[in-house]
């Protein structure tokens, strides 16, 4: 089943060393469909890193609760649901490499698994098994994270968040700093493992062009309240370029109303992609 994650009046502060801040989430409430990909976005300080850390017990709620299936986060919440809730909702965050401690690969991708209670030869298993999902070998395993290229460190931390086999999975900004291909190879993977596993996926990002290539489901953020939540079509398809949300609008459909705005007429259907307009322009007769 479906890992089900529920927000109900959840307000909450942020404290990184000694700098905290009050309210960066206010009364929130959201519910994330499941079995889909939900991205979210918003400006610095909006609040999009803390509904991640939230859903994870990373940061707790100063009021309200989040519902992660039958566990319940809240202010008080204990050590022993956090790790239940973390057993099952995999995070992966923002430069995830920074994090690679251990001597070598093998060791960093099997601390999740034995963390969680696996034995020594269960969590080398699924080492084995993840390496080869995030497209690695095993050569790899006796090297250095500190030898390996940024690309494949990332693909490192991923296969450790994966070697616990969560249900659902988390991702702030996963393709930050990678060049453009390496942030293809791996948003490519982490859609496909999450259609393969039939998972919930969320994931925040600043690049709308991830947003309409990989998501179902779209949250916009501002000032730590959720101003918008609906598929990301219903919401970009109704926007102009010029929005007073300062929501970015893809390539795809600037191109597109620029053409329409040159031609004279409108295209039967409103395109978020290269591929989407792509094919209107051929229906045109326009290629």
């Amino acid at each position: 089943m479906a890992m089900q994650i529920e927000f109900k009046s959840v307000s909450a502060d942020y404290q990184l060393g000694p700098i905290k801040s009050k309210n960066v989430l206010k009364d929130v409430n959201l519910k994330i469909k499941t079995n889909r990909v939900t991205v979210i976005i918003g400006k610095t300080g909006s609040g999009k890193s803390t509904l991640l850390k939230l859903m994870n017990g990373l940061i707790l709620p100063t009021s309200g609760e989040v519902k992660i299936d039958e566990h319940v986060i809240h202010s008080k919440v204990n050590k022993q649901t956090l790790k239940n809730i973390r057993a099952d909702l995999g995070m992966v965050f923002q430069f995830p490499e920074a994090q690679l401690f251990a001597e070598t690969v093998l060791d960093d991708i099997m601390f999740g698994p034995l963390n969680f209670g696996d034995t020594q030869e269960s969590a080398k298993e699924k080492a084995k098994e993840v390496i080869t999902q995030v497209g690695l070998s095993e050569s790899i395993f006796t090297k250095s994270p500190l030898e390996l290229s940024g690309g494949q460190k990332r693909r490192v931390a991923i296969a450790g968040v994966l070697a616990t086999h969560p249900k659902s999975l988390i991702l702030d900004e996963p393709g930050a700093g990678l060049d453009p291909s390496s942030k293809k190879k791996i948003l490519d993977f982490l859609k496909s493992w999450q259609i393969r596993k039939n998972a919930t996926m969320v994931m925040v990002t600043h690049d709308i062009e991830e947003v309409v290539n990989y998501a179902d489901d779209l949250i916009v953020m501002k000032n730590g309240e959720i101003i918008f939540h609906d598929s990301v079509y219903s919401i970009l398809s109704n926007l102009s370029p010029d929005n007073q949300w300062g929501i970015a609008l893809p390539e795809a459909r600037l191109l597109q109303l620029e053409l329409e705005k040159k031609l004279g007429f409108k295209f039967d259907k409103i395109c978020l992609t290269a591929n989407q307009l792509a094919e209107q322009i051929e229906r045109k007769g326009l290629a």
